[in-house]
Formats: structure tokens, sequence, C-alpha cells
């Protein structure tokens, strides 16, 4: 008997305790909520101060002279003194006619 008191003890704290953690958590429902809730979310989002455009470095002036001006490639750039790599080869081999068929071979 001393077992089902227990168990049934047991119930009753752990209900009485999810419905104290329910209480505390919900939300207000109310219209009025909703929007402060919004506006709050807005303001959170919202920068501080107006953004100042930020201003670009010409890139034919570098700030290191050992360093070539522009970036590679690009058409002002200088290039070492290293032969360009050559092309890879193509994954597929070039296009060929289809073979003729063993049953529809042409006598030659």
């Amino acid at each position: 008997m001393s077992a089902i008191v227990f168990l049934v003890a047991f119930l009753v704290v752990s209900l009485l305790g999810a419905l104290v953690l329910w209480l505390r958590d919900r939300g207000p429902r109310s219209m009025e909520a909703h929007m402060k809730a919004f506006e709050r979310e807005l303001h959170a989002l919202s920068p501080d101060a107006p953004l100042e455009p930020t201003r670009r470095r010409r890139p034919d002036r570098p700030d290191n002279p050992d360093r070539p001006a522009g970036r590679p490639g690009a058409p002002g750039a200088r290039r070492s003194a290293a032969k360009p790599k050559p092309p890879a080869p193509r994954s597929s081999p070039a296009r060929r006619p289809p073979r003729p068929r063993p049953g529809n071979a042409r006598p030659g």
C-alpha cells in the first residue's frame, strides 16, 4: 500500500511542477503584446547609425612596392617569368563517327 501512496504523491508533484512551468513560460496573447514584440525585433535589426560608404584603394597603387599591382590575372598586373601552364586535356575525346553495327556491315 505504501508503494501506491508514493506513486500517487510523485504524480501529483510532477503535475504541479509541469503546471507551474507552463504558466510561467506562456506568453501574452493580446494584439498589443504581439505588436510590441514585433517592434522590439525591428529595433534590434535596425542599424544604430547610418552606414557611411567605404573608400576603396586603387589597385594600381599598392601599399607594398614589392608586391605587383592589381590582382593576379588582371589586365594591368605584372606577370612572372614562368611559362603559362598548357590547357588541361579534355575529359571526353573528340566526337567520332558512329561505328557500323555487325549486322549492317557494308561489303567493301
